[in-house]
């Protein structure tokens, strides 16, 4: 399977005026905010959420792009994230759940394949986070 080539990827995050932020990236932006019992408003992703969330959306990308590649059948993929963060330590763990509707033969190999291709899980597994998994479907 040809590995494709990821060019450089820039993103910028700025406060705006009260408790929140905007994240953007290309022409996209998405508040950002910390809970109200932390003196945010809660109307945007923490920066833990938008984190988890790369993780979980780089997962279901890459295997959408594996599976239809492999020729492997699937109906709907969703990836469950659970994260554990330490102030001053960062990510300690990280549950993975994959939920596979309407699974034909092949989906662990699939999985297989995202775990050794998906840049952002490479990440984490190279920094000695614990990552937990679980295929359901």
């Amino acid at each position: 399977m040809e590995v494709p080539v990821i060019p450089p990827v820039e993103v910028e995050a700025q406060t705006v005026p009260g408790a929140e932020g905007v994240a953007r990236a290309r022409s996209l932006e998405v508040t950002v905010s910390e809970p109200p019992e932390v003196g945010g408003t809660g109307r945007g992703f923490t920066p833990l959420e938008l984190f988890l969330l790369g993780l979980a959306s780089c997962e279901v990308s890459m295997f959408r792009m594996i599976a239809n590649r492999m020729g492997v059948q699937y109906g709907r993929v969703t990836v469950r994230v659970r994260g554990v963060f330490e102030i001053g330590v960062g990510l300690k763990e990280v549950a993975i759940r994959y939920v596979v509707e309407g699974a034909g033969p092949g989906v662990d190999r699939v999985v297989e394949n995202v775990r050794k291709m998906c840049p952002v899980y490479n990440t984490l597994r190279r920094a000695g986070v614990v990552i937990r998994e679980e295929i359901q479907g």
